[in-house]
């Protein structure tokens, strides 16, 4: 009955492991689903961030352009 009893608790004892586990790899998984997520987020933010830089970097150009273009007109009248 003693033996019969010892294999109980370590068969319990094991399903208890599958299940801690299942939980654990469950665990990790949605963790590294949600890392993922905020890791596309954030790229996505930088490229629009960089696009806005890129943006407003030809904005500026364009204004020195003009600005130069009318003080050459303004010079040569």
């Amino acid at each position: 009955m003693n033996s019969s009893y010892n294999e109980s608790l370590v068969n319990s004892q094991q399903v208890n492991d599958r299940i801690t586990d299942g939980d654990t790899a469950q665990e990790t998984n949605e963790f590294e689903e949600i890392e993922a997520g905020l890791l596309l987020s954030s790229l996505s933010q930088i490229a629009d961030i960089r696009e806005s830089i890129v943006v407003n970097e030809l904005i500026n150009r364009e204004e020195i352009i003009d600005t130069e273009v009318i003080r050459q007109a303004e010079s040569s009248m």
